[in-house]
């Protein structure tokens, strides 16, 4: 089991801060951390040469320390910080919306009419993730550059945390479908040829059957659905995982939406299948008790089928109340479900006023009982061993069988 540290790069980045806070991290018992550029103010500049100089630095102090950066600033992917959508602008995000006849926004491009109601299309501020182009153009703005890391590629840049990717209809506000009152559905340029091309006829005349319940309804709403989930799958997550192997980085990270199915059904298709490309488990709980257990089961369940390792982005929002009894409570609960690398949120590189009250707590630098941290890791290390568990089991089995 390992235990990472989600550490949160929100001032000016300097490989002397980053060493000394990789050992103040180690020495509380983390081996390795997940560098998250959070709110992140230059000098020097996101993905600069001197950005990437920094880190070479910071790899050769600290070789014994595992490291996974975090491909954009801030989240979701694939912003680039913004620079993706202004190079190119043609690449945004769009949504297909229902309006009543006569009161679609201006602008909007009308799709089809059933009716009082005309379907059209609009675009948000995020990248659209069903389109191909994105990838390459995510690769090439930011992966490529971490390319100068590549002597220390395994070890210590193990390689790239994406936090958020999704192709749901949000706008820049969060906002479902930026806010249009009867709802919006993920779109593309090609969507009504490739609906023609894998499941036959043509789309445009359905989109009435993807918001009312029409006889025709399930049919429609499975293979557009399935669609969408393939065309994000294939084409946004596919290339990043495709180009991270061939290069020797590992791939990882969470969807936006997977707590349960049916927000999965809008932000990013089935688990299981982008599971099964990444070839791990990646996931996010931001609690500080158990709660939700849907995805820990579901991630249970693949682990048991033999994915490998389960990353877990956890404790964020937990409070500066956070106990080191409660912490045990919760990691040990998530422990018990396979997930094998804890990812805690978050330490803060510096505590600015905006990371007082950015999801804390900030563990270890801000916390008075950060001393604990060492021997509870190694608590939940064994206890959560498998030979220790085998023996528990066994020793429950045997129980039984006497009693029986």
């Amino acid at each position: 089991m390992k235990f990472y540290s989600f550490w949160a790069l929100n001032a000016p980045l300097s490989a002397e801060r980053l060493v000394a806070q990789a050992d103040q991290l180690a020495a509380a018992g983390f081996d390795g951390a997940v560098l998250q550029p959070r709110f992140y103010m230059p000098p020097p500049e996101y993905l600069s040469p001197e950005w990437i100089a920094a880190l070479r630095e910071f790899c050769r102090a600290r070789p014994d320390f595992d490291l996974l950066i975090q491909d954009e600033n801030g989240w979701p992917a694939p912003s680039v910080d913004g620079r993706l959508l202004e190079s190119h602008p043609d690449l945004r995000q769009s949504w297909v919306a229902r309006y009543p006849t006569g009161s679609a926004p201006e602008g909007a491009e009308e799709l089809c009419r059933d009716g009082e109601y005309v379907y059209v299309r609009e675009w948000g501020s995020y990248a659209d993730t069903l389109n191909l182009e994105v990838a390459d153009r995510f690769i090439e703005l930011t992966y490529e550059p971490y390319c100068a890391l590549d002597d220390f590629r395994g070890r210590p840049f193990l390689g790239f945390f994406c936090d958020e990717p999704q192709f749901g209809p949000l706008d820049h506000t969060g906002r479902f479908g930026g806010g249009t009152p009867l709802g919006a559905l993920a779109w593309t340029d090609d969507l009504p040829a490739l609906w023609s091309q894998r499941a036959g006829g043509d789309l445009l005349p359905l989109l009435p059957a993807l918001f009312f319940d029409l006889p025709e309804s399930a049919a429609t709403r499975v293979r557009f659905y399935e669609l969408t989930a393939d065309l994000f799958r294939e084409r946004f997550v596919g290339p990043l995982i495709t180009w991270c192997r061939d290069h020797g980085f590992v791939w990882t990270g969470h969807f936006k939406g997977e707590e349960h199915p049916y927000f999965q059904l809008w932000f990013c298709g089935p688990l299981a299948p982008l599971f099964r490309a990444m070839g791990h488990v990646g996931l996010d709980m931001l609690e500080r008790s158990p709660g939700e257990r849907y995805i820990l089961r579901q991630a249970a369940t693949l682990r048991r089928q033999g994915l490998g390792p389960g990353m877990i982005e956890c404790t964020g929002g937990s409070g500066w109340g956070l106990t080191p009894q409660r912490l045990y409570a919760y990691l040990w609960w998530l422990g018990l479900h396979g997930l094998d690398t804890l990812v805690l949120h978050q330490a803060q590189y510096q505590l600015t006023p905006q990371a007082i009250h950015d999801w804390p707590p900030s563990l270890p630098f801000h916390q008075p009982w950060a001393a604990c941290l060492p021997a509870l890791f190694a608590r939940l290390r064994e206890e959560l061993g498998v030979s220790r568990l085998r023996r528990r089991f066994m020793k429950c089995w045997s129980s039984s069988l006497t009693a029986a």
